[in-house]
């Protein structure tokens, strides 16, 4: 799961999404993409999406601290 489907046209980040875009995970903070979920903006990710994101996410940021 690396891309999210925009359900609506909204506006994070001051970056524009529409209704279909692809949003890569990698854009987005776990947080920003909780709320958006929530807010109905995209389609809709169940906790066993959320929890996969969530995992990317802290492996990503421990490989990015062991590369410092």
């Amino acid at each position: 799961m690396n891309q999210i489907i925009a359900k609506k046209d909204f506006v994070l980040n001051n970056k524009f999404y529409f209704e279909n875009d692809e949003i890569d995970i990698n854009e987005l903070k776990y947080e920003e993409i909780v709320r958006i979920n929530e807010k109905g903006l995209i389609k809709p990710l169940c906790m066993k999406d959320l929890s996969i994101i969530k995992q990317l996410k802290n492996s990503k940021k421990i490989k990015k601290e062991e590369e410092l």
